[in-house]
């Protein structure tokens, strides 16, 4: 069912017995001696919180056969496979774990063998003991496999067939949510200091919305599991169909959700590749100008990045402003001007732009302001204002008042209130409930549950915003894979509840951030949600309620999407 990864225990089993590393020869061939650094502390490199990152997961299966550290497989079984001989634990032992989070939950579960591919790949490391030369968090097999890296062989110049840097046992597999080899996000637990909880990582977002420039409807853009970013444009007589935005040879390997902004009768896609830099596509009426790396940087500045970008028009310049997170936990700017992109820089702010364990959101206010906000690893909600051409700085407190700032999980989602017109946003509380916090006159109302009664619980997505007329919508999966949303009109909110959107085909088996745009013509909001079947839903609000979940509306070529 599943494309398995090459099994390096044909050719040699290294068991870790009572921590010592023993070679055993297999049946392909004699045992590679081990060399020195393999047992020595390679990954030992303790930070305050443990790294994450966003890799490809296969399922390692193999049930019956010996892992590296003579554990025998059983059928449902949990434990992880990564491509580095130092952090295999002795048999029975968690002493080196990982939380590996699929599309449905998050599983620990400890490292008992090596792979995939190859041998001692600690990508994870501050200072990898080979292929020194790829960012931290890029597993060699991806770089090998996406974009040609070392001729595209692995250490023992074998082909990967796929890019994973990561195994999982078939227990581990069903539990996360995957039904086929896909991406997940890894904390590599052992890279901070034991009483440091792991930060939790960002939740699926697997695609964008944006309102055409020219035909005044949405365009809606998503991740494929091939790789590819592919899109759907609403016309006045129905969806075109799913269709990759055309850009040759370039749509290829990325591993985050897009980003999109529309300006000035242009639209605007960006998406993080599995080499670490942001790639962007520029449609200009309907024309493309193909997937390009080397225009938004100047130098050696485009890598090392991470997660999904955010991206909006800068009112001060009538163009758009892209943000985007770094391995090492910043985020960093781009902006187009006059002449081109201004190339990377970090978000002004001195000391504070560090630590962050979400992706940016970002909106756009009034005649000069943007607002970006993320989540720290510590729990809390940074804000970053721009004013014309400075930024205010990273902040938190101004966030809230008292001790309610902290808690906080993935990616928040920011509009702006037609009712102030400032700033509204919302993020997700470790306790699985959904919070707001709103800019006035005086500054923030502080943070408080979207009001709702007991509806307000078991969320596994970050939520989706949308503004349109006198109301504010917001979205969130729950537990049950519902989608749910509560209505905003004025000061007033409806409450939580899953009913109202309609029956259609079908409001259950959702996954990934919903997204959603207000149609221009109609005034109303459009709401697309991934499905565990590689499909996407639309819901349409009619004005007098909603239509109901459908994946036929959007044409063609509806299959195979994913969530990043």
């Amino acid at each position: 069912m599943h494309s398995h990864r090459r099994r390096r225990t044909s050719r040699t089993i290294l068991a870790l017995v009572a921590g010592t590393m023993v070679a055993f020869v297999g049946p392909a061939g004699p045992a590679v001696a081990a060399t020195p650094h393999l047992a020595t502390s390679r990954h030992v490199s303790a930070t305050t919180t443990p790294v994450s990152y966003r890799v490809f997961a296969t399922d390692e299966g193999d049930v019956g056969k010996t892992t590296s550290n003579m554990h025998v497989i059983q059928p449902n079984d949990h434990f992880v496979a990564l491509p580095s001989m130092a952090v295999v634990s002795p048999e029975n032992s968690s002493q080196y774990s990982v939380r590996v989070c699929g599309p449905v939950r998050c599983e620990t579960a400890p490292v008992w063998d090596f792979g995939p591919w190859n041998f001692h790949d600690d990508y994870w490391d501050t200072s990898r003991a080979e292929f020194t030369d790829l960012p931290q968090g890029i597993p060699e097999a991806q770089a090998a496999y996406l974009n040609g890296y070392n001729g595209g062989l692995d250490d023992d110049g074998g082909a990967p067939s796929n890019p994973a840097g990561i195994d999982l046992a078939d227990g581990t597999f069903a539990n996360i949510g995957l039904t086929d080899n896909g991406w997940v996000t890894v904390t590599y637990l052992w890279t901070s200091s034991p009483t440091t909880p792991p930060p939790p990582p960002p939740a699926d977002r697997p695609s964008a919305t944006v309102v055409d420039p020219i035909t005044h409807l949405p365009d809606y853009f998503v991740l494929s599991n091939n790789g590819g970013i592919y899109q759907d444009e609403q016309t006045a007589t129905g969806w075109t169909g799913f269709s990759p935005v055309p850009g040759g040879t370039g749509n290829t390997g990325f591993v985050s959700a897009p980003a999109a902004v529309a300006y000035n009768g242009v639209v605007e896609v960006f998406a993080v590749s599995g080499n670490g830099s942001v790639y962007q596509n520029t449609r200009n009426g309907s024309n493309w100008t193909g997937w390009d790396k080397a225009s938004l940087y100047t130098g050696t500045g485009n890598s090392g990045f991470v997660g999904t970008p955010a991206a909006v028009v800068d009112p001060t310049t009538g163009r758009p402003i892209l943000f985007v997170r770094s391995g090492n936990g910043s985020l960093y700017q781009d902006t187009l001007t006059g002449t081109g992109w201004s190339g990377f820089a970090a978000v002004g702010g001195g000391s504070g732009d560090s630590g962050f364990g979400s992706d940016p959101a970002v909106v756009a206010y009034g005649t000069q302001k943007v607002t970006v906000l993320a989540v720290s690893n510590n729990g809390s909600v940074y804000q970053n204002t721009k004013t014309d051409s400075s930024w205010s700085g990273w902040d938190k407190a101004s966030l809230y008042t008292g001790s309610g700032n902290s808690g906080f999980v993935g990616t928040p989602a920011a509009v702006v209130d037609p009712v102030t017109g400032l700033p509204i946003f919302f993020v997700r509380s470790g306790n699985e409930s959904l919070y707001q916090d709103s800019l006035t006159g005086t500054g923030w109302t502080g943070f408080a549950a979207v009001a709702g009664g007991t509806g307000n619980s078991g969320f596994t997505t970050d939520p989706g915003a949308v503004a349109y007329g006198n109301s504010v919508d917001v979205y969130a999966v729950s537990s049950n894979s519902s989608v749910y949303h509560n209505l905003k009109t004025g000061s007033s909110w409806s409450g939580w509840n899953k009913d109202s959107l309609g029956a259609g085909t079908g409001d259950n088996g959702f996954i990934g951030v919903p997204a959603a745009v207000a149609d221009p013509g109609t005034g109303l909001p459009e709401l697309f949600v991934l499905s565990t079947n590689g499909s996407v839903y639309v819901d349409q609000n009619n004005g007098a309620g909603w239509n109901g979940f459908g994946s036929n509306a959007l044409g063609a070529g509806n299959t195979g999407f994913v969530a990043q």
